[in-house]
């Protein structure tokens, strides 16, 4: 056991600058933020709930320049983000904590909620946002928020804690080499923190405070953390194998693994609060655009709080975010707007289509200040009389006479004109006179010939009304052809027209005319125009037209002026101190309603001020700086050197708290080994500031349970006259009967890992 303790002692490497990027390995730093793009298609939920393992979120996305970063990271897939709006349809947020939307990037026509679209993720190849069902598998980006590290050089910070990974050594020494840092060894305590630290660790193995070196299997952490929520052993372990009393973290097997304490080519992983950072606020930003270009606007700038942001419980910024200006307070050109149109003139024409006008001015206002004259025409015209004028009717030629009626014997023949040249229209009179001449032709005798016998009765019409067609029939018997005349010629059917009085007819609209003028202005009116039922016009019992003979459309809709109103003073805000007296301011808009359309501001300011906390303050106290540090205790074999402070960085005062905390501190020193003693020389077993038991297997306790009326060696001599120096032993006999005491369960933890590392140091 000597020469591990040799070992122990001499293979304690520091090695000083040795740091980590901010940046777990395998993700990609943007700003203060680490990113990694995992490609194994899951749900937004099971994604959402990846992410958390690594101590992560879903991405947020929150500027132009960080939507470039992700389009880069993620190439051509398309990848979730933290986007939802499962609470309320179309109220859309970041589910990663970071919920404000200052940018966004939708592709048009999104998010459109088809088909139960309640997730957001980045479209590379479309260029964009996108809303989809959450239960699709997709890729997914996940994102770690740091914020500017408040942590010392070289350290790396997480969720208010600073980590630093130091040279290989033995358990012992690693712990001292944190404790000189005001450290602790890593006490991992969650999922997030493990994936964290084995980020920092690359490929290496680490020690942890974890430690069971007062009872076999009862593992606790050196750091103080007693209940552990939270392990990842290897399978199979912790197995004790060989005296394996402290815990490393295992890289090449993803986990913990028990190991002895003495073991020197592990890593040493530190751990402590990162300070705290009261947010600043940042330079403002440029003045945006004005309201208005003329008659008196407003323009705005901004700053952030992020110069730097608060972190670890830090202050956020005092004061408002944002300031306005007055701009553009030159007088409008007033521009020129037509008047309203006059009434329409006579028509040209009484019939066949004329035209008649009307005009307006530009006086409504009249053009002033350099404004624009009216555009368009100062007057327009319309069709008037579009009914046509009637046509009279008058004769066509007539057209060649028709056959005789027989060959012989005496017969007749016909001829017609109609009324085409022009046919009557619109009203106008029917030709006069006949349309039809006849004359006799054929008069010489004929032999007999053969003759038809009467028709038959006219069989049934094929319509009933508007012209339809009927037969009859007949037999060449009267008589029948002799003496060589001929048979009867011509056809043995007939037909004619039947049931041609008219059938209904239904009206129809003939076109609309024109639309009147308007009935207002401006805020907007209505103007009619007219049909009639005339094309055609209903007849014969056929229905009228259906519908209105009238019909109206807005006109002038543009706006009447309307002059702003203010609307009632917002709450007062949040008070510029919270005590000795401050200020406080509350605001109004100009919106109820607003001015538009050319109409008045509101007159008066629209801020107002008044005084705040006015009670004194309450000053709590705070540390001043710590003093140096005193001599080692020991020129040798780890002795302690210490300093302190003085709670006067203000004092307290008007009933504040004192200062929290001790005022005093203490760190290693001269922990090298001392010189080989000579023979015969007495050499204490413990180190410096521990107290050696008389008997028993050696046991150190701490210097302050000596004498203290509660037995902590084994056989007691911690609480002897003789051996301890104890004065106060028969007090604590009458007190306490045997002389034992209740001991706390954080006194008894310090104890037995005191004495665990002692035996540990001299073995």
């Amino acid at each position: 056991m000597a020469g591990n303790r040799s070992s122990l002692i001499l293979a304690a490497i520091l090695l000083a600058g040795y740091s980590y990027a901010a940046c777990p390995s395998g993700w990609s730093g943007y700003g203060s933020n680490c990113y990694k793009l995992f490609t194994s298609s899951k749900e937004w939920s099971l994604a959402a709930r990846d992410c958390q393992r690594y101590g992560a979120n879903l991405v947020s996305i929150d500027s132009s320049g960080e939507q470039y970063f992700i389009e880069n990271l993620i190439g051509g897939n398309t990848a979730w983000t933290s986007g939802s709006d499962r609470n309320y349809e179309g109220a859309w947020a970041w589910y990663s904590g970071f919920s404000r939307w200052s940018y966004t990037k939708w592709r048009s026509g999104e998010p459109n909620n088809s088909g139960g679209e309640h997730c957001l993720h980045v479209y590379t190849s479309r260029n964009g946002w996108n809303d989809l069902p959450c239960n699709r598998a997709l890729a997914y980006v996940c994102e770690i928020h740091y914020g500017t590290s408040s942590c010392d050089s070289g350290w790396s910070q997480r969720s208010g804690k600073c980590y630093r990974m130091f040279g290989q050594t033995n358990w012992i020494s690693a712990l001292r080499t944190c404790q000189s840092y005001g450290a602790n060894l890593v006490s991992i305590e969650d999922s997030s923190e493990q994936y964290y630290v084995e980020g920092l660790i690359g490929g290496n193995s680490v020690w942890t405070s974890g430690i069971d070196g007062n009872k076999e299997g009862y593992w606790f952490f050196s750091s103080g953390t007693r209940s552990w929520s939270y392990t990842k052993w290897n399978r199979g372990e912790p197995n004790n194998s060989g005296g394996e009393h402290c815990i490393h973290i295992l890289t090449n097997r993803i986990g913990w693994n028990d190991l002895p304490c003495t073991h020197t080519s592990i890593y040493t992983m530190c751990e402590k609060p990162a300070p705290i950072v009261h947010g600043n606020w940042g330079g403002w930003g440029s003045y945006g655009s004005c309201t208005r270009s003329c008659g008196s606007g407003t323009q705005s700038r901004s700053r952030s709080c992020n110069n730097p942001a608060p972190a670890n419980g830090g202050n956020s910024c005092s004061g408002s975010s944002s300031s306005s200006r007055s701009c553009n307070t030159h007088n409008c050109p007033i521009h020129g707007n037509w008047g309203g149109w006059g009434s329409y003139g006579s028509c040209t024409k009484s019939c066949g289509s004329g035209t008649q006008s009307r005009s307006r001015s530009c006086n409504n206002p009249a053009p002033a200040y350099g404004g624009n004259s009216c555009s368009g025409s100062s007057s327009s015209s319309r069709s008037c009389n579009t009914h046509n004028c009637p046509i009279h009717g008058n004769w066509a030629s007539w057209a060649s006479w028709g056959a005789c009626t027989v060959t012989c014997g005496g017969g007749t023949q016909d001829r017609s004109r109609t009324c085409t040249n022009p046919a009557p229209l619109y009203g106008g009179n029917n030709c006069a006179g006949s349309g039809s001449a006849r004359q006799a032709c054929n008069t010489h005798n004929c032999p007999i010939d053969g003759f038809w016998a009467s028709w038959g009765s006219w069989g049934t019409c094929t319509v009933t009304c508007g012209g339809g067609i009927q037969t009859k029939i007949r037999s060449c018997t009267n008589p029948a052809p002799q003496y060589g005349g001929s048979d009867c010629t011509g056809f043995s059917t007939a037909t004619q027209t039947c049931n041609t009085h008219n059938c209904p007819i239904d009206g129809s609209w003939a076109t609309w005319g024109s639309y009147g003028a308007c009935t207002v202005t401006c805020g907007g009116g209505t103007q009619e125009r007219q049909r009639t039922c005339t094309n055609p016009a209903p007849q014969y019992g056929g229905a009228s037209c259906p519908g209105s003979t009238v019909s109206s459309q807005s006109c002038n809709t543009q706006h009447c002026p309307i002059d702003g109103v203010w609307a009632t003073w917002g709450a007062y805000g949040t008070c510029s101190v919270t005590c000795g007296g401050g200020t406080q301011s509350r605001t109004r808009t100009c919106t109820n309603p607003a001015p538009q359309y050319g109409g008045a501001s509101c007159p008066g300011t629209d801020t107002t001020s008044q005084d705040c906390n006015t009670q004194i303050c309450i000053i709590d106290g705070a540390w001043g700086a710590w003093g140096n540090w005193g001599d080692c205790t020991k020129s040798c074999a780890s002795g302690r050197k210490s300093r302190s402070r003085i709670c006067d960085n203000p004092k307290p005062a008007n009933g504040g708290l004192d200062c929290p905390g001790s005022s005093g501190d203490f760190e290693y020193c001269n922990t090298h080994d001392c010189p080989t003693v000579p023979a015969g020389t007495y050499q204490q077993l413990c180190p410096s500031g521990y107290f050696t038991c008389e008997s028993g297997s050696m046991t150190c306790i701490y210097n302050a349970f000596k004498c203290d009326c509660s037995k902590d060696c084994d056989d007691g001599s911690d609480e002897t006259a003789g051996y301890a120096g104890c004065t106060n032993v028969e007090q604590c006999l009458l007190e306490n009967g045997a002389g034992y005491t209740s001991v706390s369960l954080a006194t008894l933890f310090f104890t037995m890992l005191t004495c665990f590392l002692a035996k540990l140091i001299s073995s």
